[in-house]
């Protein structure tokens, strides 16, 4: 072989080598910080777009700020951090007031602790070992009782920080707007549960015809984080004794 083939030979190899440096040491680690970047940069993308997602969110809730202040202070003074008493008896005489109908005796019982409503029996177990399960059960006929809905609970509502005041309420008036009377208290700004109405014709000398004397059983809540750390689950104070509230004159 002719020297000068060699050295075309050796400058050929010498031009292959100095390319595959020249991709490793120079393009190879452009190629792969380009792409480092590209995906640091979507990356960056994504974050920002949750970022804008979230305010805008913000911006939205902002907007409807005033309008959730005055669902907050509605619900307050629906079921307020303390029992209350004195406003709820306001609103009572307003209220008779309002439908010709004259209290004539209100009470504020013991507060009490929120309980849980009790769950619902586990069904039977199934037929013991052995027993023919071949016939199924019967299906519940159409006049069967219906039953209740299962009652819903959240854990935030705690026998620590959730009381209910028993009241009683004693109003004299017509039928009707002792009625009216009823419906009032029950959508009145303070939540009242109505569990009992009993009513009589009235026995009051004088008292015009179809006047009844009813009582009017319920309750009243009230919720306060901060009294329950501080007692331990002690209902408020002001619920605690019994409190005969002003009647209507």
């Amino acid at each position: 072989m002719s020297g000068t083939r060699l050295w075309v030979i050796g400058a050929v190899l010498g031009m292959v080598v100095i390319v595959v440096l020249g991709w490793i040491v120079g393009v190879q680690p452009q190629l792969t910080s380009a792409a480092v970047s590209t995906a640091q940069r979507l990356t960056v993308d994504a974050t920002n777009a949750r970022y804008q997602a979230v305010l805008a969110a913000l911006k939205a809730d902002h907007e409807k700020l005033p309008q959730l202040q005055a669902q907050l202070s509605a619900l307050k003074a629906s079921v307020p951090p303390d029992t209350e008493s004195s406003a709820f008896v306001k609103e009572l005489n307003a209220i008779a007031a309002a439908h010709g109908v004259t209290i004539t005796g209100l009470t504020f019982s013991d507060a009490v602790g929120y309980k849980p409503p009790a769950t619902s029996p586990a069904a039977p177990a199934a037929a013991a070992s052995g027993a023919s399960t071949s016939t199924p059960a019967p299906a519940p006929s159409p006049s069967s009782t219906p039953q209740a809905p299962t009652p819903e609970t959240n854990p935030l509502v705690t026998p620590s920080n959730f009381f209910a005041s028993p009241v009683q309420v004693a109003v004299s008036g017509q039928l009707g707007n002792v009625l009216d009377f009823l419906q009032g208290a029950q959508k009145g700004t303070r939540l009242f549960l109505v569990t009992a109405l009993s009513s009589n014709p009235s026995t009051t000398e004088g008292a015009p015809a179809g006047t009844v004397d009813a009582t009017i059983g319920g309750y009243i809540y009230s919720v306060s984080t901060a009294q329950a750390q501080q007692t331990g689950g002690t209902p408020p104070a002001s619920g605690a004794a019994q409190q005969p509230a002003e009647a209507s004159k």
